[in-house]
């Protein structure tokens, strides 16, 4: 696993492709694709950082380890077609998804239709009812407030796990226009946005 991390330093950032991010002290390790992954792992550092990941077994090992205990490094760039088939490579070989090696929670698949394992669901169906959603333009101004993830899905004509995708995403969200719901920023009541109308 260490050649493998040193390895990992060498490719470009900014491409699409696999990443992992790993616990230096019981070695575990998280496996994820994006066709950013450099901006996609500085997504994850700060979803960390904030206490607010959405996957509650690698933030738990991250409150306990520290930052410092943990890599974040890209495992290699592949065209975006493929990125879903080698992320279920590697999660097969690092067994990322066995408890006693990894933090991966829902399944893979090289097709790219993720399914979501019966404990997401479980998390996301108590979470979704009780977590609100403050609601801003693209130019931080505010819009309003929902008391449920399924209100605001509704409103959105969407539904609740989308909502919950895009909470908290505020980087570079003017060039990512593909719907109603993406001409707004969702956030928790303790994100600051201030820097959105500073640009």
């Amino acid at each position: 696993m260490t050649i493998l991390i040193y390895l990992c330093r060498m490719k470009t950032k900014g491409k699409s492709g696999v990443y992992i991010i790993q616990n230096i002290i019981n070695h575990k390790v998280y496996i994820g694709a994006s066709n950013n992954t450099y901006k996609r792992l500085c997504d994850h550092k700060m979803w960390l950082r904030k206490n607010n990941h959405d996957n509650i077994h690698l933030q738990a090992s991250f409150n306990k380890y520290g930052e410092k205990n943990f890599t974040f490094e890209i495992l290699e760039d592949c065209n975006r077609e493929y990125i879903f088939s080698q992320e279920n490579y590697w999660c097969n070989l690092l067994n990322s998804h066995d408890r006693r090696f990894g933090y991966n929670i829902d399944p893979t698949s090289p097709y790219g239709k993720m399914a979501v394992s019966n404990e997401t669901k479980e998390r996301m169906s108590k979470g979704a009812a009780k977590r609100i959603v403050y609601v801003y333009t693209l130019y931080g101004d505010y819009f309003g407030v929902f008391t449920d993830l399924y209100k605001c899905g509704k409103y959105f004509r969407t539904d609740a796990p989308n909502i919950h995708r895009k909470m908290n995403i505020t980087q570079n969200k003017k060039n990512l226009i593909d719907s109603e719901i993406s001409k707004y920023l969702l956030v928790d009541k303790d994100i600051d946005i201030s820097h959105i109308k500073n640009n």
